[in-house]
């Protein structure tokens, strides 16, 4: 279903940005300029709010966790937490594990 086949790709680039988002997965971000992490930070919220609907109706409780952790302004996004979430919704969203790579 090409409906389920397009969002693969706001997936990855939502995960993209939540590993640079993050702390824990991206060490430089913390010698990275405010202005460059906004700008990943405006990124993900941007791909990860175009998947949020969908998310949302497979699972409203992943869904508010993608949200506080990807919406603009968010200080403390987990990659685990955000990968997770995605996951616990692959098959409701037609997907799997193999398609998302």
């Amino acid at each position: 279903n090409i409906w389920d086949l397009m969002t693969i790709p706001l997936i990855q680039s939502a995960l993209k940005y939540a590993r640079s988002m993050d702390e824990r997965t991206n060490p430089s971000k913390e010698t990275t300029s405010t202005e460059m992490n906004e700008k990943r930070n405006a990124e993900g919220a941007t791909f990860a709010a175009a998947i949020l609907p969908r998310i949302w109706g497979c699972n409203q409780e992943d869904a508010d966790v993608l949200y506080e952790s990807m919406k603009v302004g968010a200080t403390d996004t987990d990659f685990g937490i955000v990968k997770r979430a995605f996951e616990a919704n692959y098959e409701c969203l037609g997907l799997t594990c193999k398609d998302v790579g």
